[in-house]
């Protein structure tokens, strides 16, 4: 599962105005024009702002001390704080695991603030092209991982509550020349083969249905959206009422491990 950058979202009210999807960095699998889209209702979101834009529409939602003078003791010592650390983190304190935090800015103030929080399963490499480097077994366990991911986190999004804000959605996998067509086909058989949900759609439906100027496209109804910087921050605080320490502008200075776990100390604590 993979939590795309914003530059390239094309949401559901974009293509129903008739704007053409945007075109993806070159994947190993397709051509170089291939594009990737997911129909969400984020429409509306600036791409090319410097102003993070799930930050500025939220606000500050949590605030955490910094590291106290001195070295402190943990059994599992995590260093960020954006959504990727922050799930990490839950895992762990979910386990029972004594967990300190640092995150050098606010938490969730980096890339999570930016991200257009559309969750799809395909990764990078198509399922065709991975089967071929890693064999059969290995990419469909990396593809039926990555589908069974939303799942998972549609079920966590629920039990933290509505401000999470997860709605499922549609994805789309646009071939952007006719001569794409053939082997998008190929790929969304690959995926029915795995027991994955797809369905072919011709150019003259994605033009009637949406709008969308495309020879042909996968599409998808295993993906979703959510609020990223709320999610992260509920994360976290569930994470504290389990006994984790969290500590926000904090740099992560020297550590040394031993067989209890970590010692660390501030950027200017040295041992």
């Amino acid at each position: 599962m993979r939590i795309y950058a914003q530059r390239r979202i094309c949401a559901e009210a974009h293509l129903r105005r008739g704007a053409s999807a945007q075109r993806a960095p070159k994947h190993p699998g397709f051509g170089p024009r291939q594009r990737r889209v997911s129909l969400s209702p984020c429409a509306g979101m600036d791409v090319i702002s410097w102003q993070p834009f799930w930050s500025m529409r939220d606000g500050l939602r949590g605030h955490y001390p910094t590291l106290p003078v001195g070295v402190s003791r943990c059994e599992v010592a995590v260093r960020g704080g954006g959504i990727s650390v922050a799930l990490v983190a839950h895992e762990l304190t979910r386990r029972g695991r004594d967990v300190l935090l640092l995150e050098r800015d606010d938490l969730a103030a980096g890339s999570t603030s930016g991200s257009t929080a559309l969750l799809q399963y395909e990764i990078d490499v198509s399922l065709l092209k991975l089967t071929k480097l890693r064999g059969a077994e290995a990419a469909a366990r990396a593809y039926l991982s990555s589908c069974a991911s939303i799942d998972r986190l549609e079920r966590l999004s629920r039990r933290l509550g509505t401000a999470t804000e997860f709605h499922r959605a549609r994805s789309v996998y646009l071939a952007s020349r006719p001569s794409h067509v053939r082997q998008l086909r190929r790929e969304s058989n690959a995926r029915r083969d795995l027991g994955l949900n797809v369905a072919d759609w011709h150019g003259t439906e994605l033009r009637r249905k949406w709008g969308c100027h495309a020879p042909g496209a996968i599409v998808s109804p295993q993906a979703a959206q959510m609020d990223p910087y709320r999610f992260t921050h509920r994360l976290m605080e569930e994470c504290v009422r389990r006994g984790a320490r969290v500590f926000d502008r904090t740099k992560a200075g020297t550590f040394r491990e031993h067989r209890g776990g970590v010692e660390m100390g501030g950027a200017d604590e040295p041992f």
